[in-house]
């Protein structure tokens, strides 16, 4: 993948760790008539066991970002056979979060290292605006877009985790960076009260709760601890922590009922797992709304960053 114009479906490779890591980038088709014009960049965190792809297709941002003419990238965890297609159960990607839980955890993957190489090479090969970098994901993914925002405070722009934690807590970031978090009430693997959970590959698991990543988050953009509420309907309940400099405010979404699920997204994981699907809300398009009003300050636009040495 070189210089990256052309409209489509794009692999992007890389060597981070001694290890090849990959993309799916998706260039939109606004580009066919102006090709250099600076455009958003969201990255899309899969969870785990899942990939790239069933990320596009539980989330729908490749077609938010045809309709909005920003890049949409979905970066591959790492499976424990990379020989073998990735497997749910048998042979699933992860992310190395924090958490101890899945083969990127036990490998010391350094996904880190993964989310700096690439976010730089993407500003190489793509006409990035570098005010509009964003990263959300899913679980584990989300726990990524976390870990993103911690290692690239002067890039990434604003967050979205969708029903994961946040896994470590050093370094905190080095600037405010504004957060939408969404999560179901009733999300039986990560629970908003927190405890121990079976997982969908047999082991039991602690969860902390929720809040604990919410009000770190909070805490760390300098917002007011106390939520206002912003509105609640149909058991969609959303609240705003605000006062944080250059509004780097935090929203907590939460959704009655609603299980282990990318909400207003197709069913992935079967309901015995995951719990109830819900269309109570559009997490993609409440997301991309929250991005949309929160690029970085103007002094943030920087040089791409040089990836660590691997």
């Amino acid at each position: 993948m070189g210089m990256v114009r052309s409209p489509g479906e794009h692999v992007l490779s890389l060597r981070v760790g001694g290890r090849r890591r990959e993309a799916l980038v998706v260039v939109p088709e606004a580009c066919s008539a102006n090709p250099a014009q600076p455009r958003p960049l969201v990255l899309v965190f899969h969870g785990a066991g899942s990939t790239g792809r069933l990320a596009a297709i539980a989330t729908g941002f490749t077609e938010k970002a045809q309709r909005e003419g920003f890049f949409a990238v979905y970066p591959e965890g790492v499976r424990p056979n990379p020989d073998r297609r990735a497997s749910f159960l048998r042979n699933p990607p992860f992310f190395n979060v924090g958490s101890n839980i899945g083969y990127a955890e036990r490998a010391g993957i350094d996904d880190r290292g993964f989310v700096r190489a690439l976010v730089a090479e993407l500003r190489r090969r793509l006409p990035v605006d570098p005010r509009r970098i964003y990263a959300t994901g899913f679980s584990n993914g989300a726990s990524m877009a976390f870990l993103a925002a911690m290692e690239l405070p002067e890039q990434i722009a604003a967050i979205g985790p969708v029903a994961g934690h946040l896994w470590r807590f050093s370094p905190a970031p080095t600037r405010p960076v504004p957060m939408i978090y969404i999560i179901g009430t009733a999300d039986p693997l990560n629970p908003m009260e927190g405890g121990v959970v079976r997982s969908p590959w047999g082991r039991d698991e602690p969860r902390p709760p929720v809040a604990r990543s919410v009000r770190t988050w909070v805490r760390w953009v300098g917002a007011d601890p106390e939520p206002r509420l912003v509105s609640e309907t149909a058991g969609v309940r959303r609240v705003r922590f605000e006062g944080g400099p250059n509004g780097a405010d935090v929203e907590f979404i939460t959704i009655a009922g609603a299980g282990h699920v990318w909400p207003g997204g197709p069913d992935i994981l079967a309901e015995r797992i995951a719990g109830k699907s819900t269309d109570k809300l559009d997490a993609t398009e409440t997301i991309w709304d929250f991005f949309s009003r929160h690029p970085a300050p103007a002094a943030r636009d920087a040089d791409p960053a040089e990836p660590r040495p691997t």
